[in-house]
């Protein structure tokens, strides 16, 4: 399970920056992975600290995008995308994420 939530998580971050929910919905209503948000927030921190995914903070007004730590208590606040290195990752996996 851990592998296949692995690629759910970085597909649903691989086109552009998502938040927790929004890559809950793509897990259960795409991947049709029932999941819940603690187990895709430990496995956020875990691609963050493999450097496959990057944590932001998004605003308004420019920089839009501000890279940030991952925080498990801001994880509401925060947005993913994946990495030059998670993209190269999933590409080697030949999956259709």
């Amino acid at each position: 399970m851990a592998l296949f939530l692995k690629d759910g998580v970085l597909a649903a971050i691989a086109d552009d920056y998502e938040d927790l929910d929004s890559i809950l919905r793509f897990l259960n209503v795409v991947a049709h992975v029932n999941t819940e948000a603690k187990q895709v927030s430990d496995m956020l921190r875990e691609l963050v600290g493999e450097g496959l995914a990057q944590s932001y903070e998004l605003q308004t007004a420019p920089p839009t995008a501000t890279s940030v730590d991952f925080d498990a208590t801001r994880i509401a606040k925060l947005w993913f995308y994946i990495t030059p290195r998670g993209k190269l990752l999933v590409r080697s996996r030949d999956t259709n994420l």
